[in-house]
């Protein structure tokens, strides 16, 4: 295996895992609708991807050069009122699932953290569907902790027939890794 910079060459092996980590977020959190234009909107992307200095686009690729595993790292700014490190936001990690649990994704993420260190940043930030277990195991296993919760509220907001069919915010502790990632609301 060896990991390296995405190249042109690559577009159609990304644009593929791209488009199966969008539908398999979609099928873990059905919250997670996809736009009907949303494989428009990455063609769109990848190219300037490939020639900005904020975003690293890597591959994990076999002696063939064909890629089976891909991350996307980019530099983040956290909002002016806090003070901090320079960070770098994991957008996306994806392993092909016949090169699963070889080491793929934390070697691709070794090439994140390379990047993201040569970008100066001093800290990394990702997002993961608290829904998909297996993500979240691995990213504690990467040494993630969490940070921030976020819930949804689903319309009509406020509502008691809205809170009587709330996924996520019943008034318990709602902890779906082992890490306790979750949040409680207390009436």
């Amino acid at each position: 295996m060896r990991i390296r910079e995405a190249e042109p060459r690559d577009r159609a092996a990304v644009r593929r895992m791209w488009r199966e980590l969008a539908l398999h977020q979609a099928a873990v959190e059905p919250r997670f609708e996809l736009a009907a234009d949303y494989m428009k909107r990455w063609d769109a992307d990848f190219d300037p991807w490939l020639r900005s200095p904020v975003h690293g686009l890597y591959v994990a690729c076999g002696k063939d050069e064909s890629a089976f595993g891909f991350v996307h790292v980019r530099a983040h700014e956290s909002a002016p009122i806090f003070a901090g490190p320079p960070e770098a936001f994991v957008e996306a990690v994806w392993t092909d699932r016949e090169h699963r649990r070889r080491g793929v994704a934390s070697a691709l993420l070794g090439a994140a953290f390379a990047w993201a260190r040569a970008f100066g940043a001093e800290r990394i930030r990702f997002a993961v569907s608290v829904a998909d277990a297996d993500a979240v195991a691995f990213w504690e296993r990467m040494g993630g902790v969490p940070l921030l919760a976020y819930g949804t509220i689903e319309a009509p907001f406020g509502a008691e027939e809205s809170r009587a069919n709330a996924t996520s915010i019943p008034g318990e502790t709602h902890t779906r890794s082992s890490s306790g990632i979750g949040f409680r609301v207390v009436d």
